[in-house]
């Protein structure tokens, strides 16, 4: 992400989350595509709707918006902010939902956030 400012300033957000998606839909149909071909006829409607959904909502709108943020923000910023993400979402499902933490969930979460912690000191540094 840090090296990546250039590309959706040069190609526009939505051209380039289009050629990721549809490369790496080349590279894995050979994968799922005979799982889906067999497990898709015995879907409901609203497994479909279910599976368009999690395609759309958090994979590609979430990756689109993530290279237009590129456009007005600095990478470090935008990584900082995908990383969080997650560890935010763990924090609202278990204080929300009563979901869980599993201690991989809470070594993940850490791991992640001294990562995050990381890179934003390394950046104060670089600044002084």
């Amino acid at each position: 992400m840090l090296y990546s400012k250039e590309i959706p300033e040069r190609f526009g957000a939505l051209t380039v989350m289009a050629w990721i998606f549809g490369i790496a839909t080349l590279l894995f149909l050979p994968i799922g595509a005979l799982d889906v071909a067999t497990k898709a006829p015995n879907w409901s409607a609203g497994a479909v709707w279910l599976v368009a959904y999690i395609v759309l909502a958090p994979t590609i709108l979430v990756y689109a918006a993530n290279a237009w943020a590129l456009r007005y923000a600095s990478p470090g910023q935008v990584t900082i902010h995908m990383f969080s993400q997650p560890v935010i979402v763990v924090l609202l499902a278990w204080t929300r939902l009563g979901q869980e933490l599993s201690i991989q969930t809470l070594y993940a979460a850490i791991l992640t956030t001294l990562g995050v912690a990381l890179v934003l000191t390394a950046k104060q540094a670089k600044a002084k």
